[in-house]
């Protein structure tokens, strides 16, 4: 399965009732850094439905990231000559 070779970190944001909650918990099983969010009260339509609520959880999860250590490059710390 191609997603188990994924190592980027990954931010999973899906509704409690979401037709694609079971998937998103298989993914966060996979995925050696995911982070699954579930919002409640929310179908699929997360960006319609929570829209604060996720613009709040994507700023957190990147501020969170950006003062972890370092392990390595990456493409948002990454430099570029």
């Amino acid at each position: 399965d191609e997603v188990r070779r994924v190592r980027a970190p990954v931010l999973a944001l899906y509704g409690e009732t979401s037709d694609l909650r079971g998937a998103a918990e298989d993914l966060a099983r996979v995925l050696p850094d995911c982070d699954l969010r579930v919002l409640p009260g929310c179908s699929h339509s997360v960006l319609w439905e929570a829209t604060a609520l996720v613009r709040e959880a994507v700023v957190t999860w990147i501020s969170e990231r950006s003062q972890a250590p370092e392990t390595g490059p990456s493409p948002v710390n990454a430099r570029v000559s």
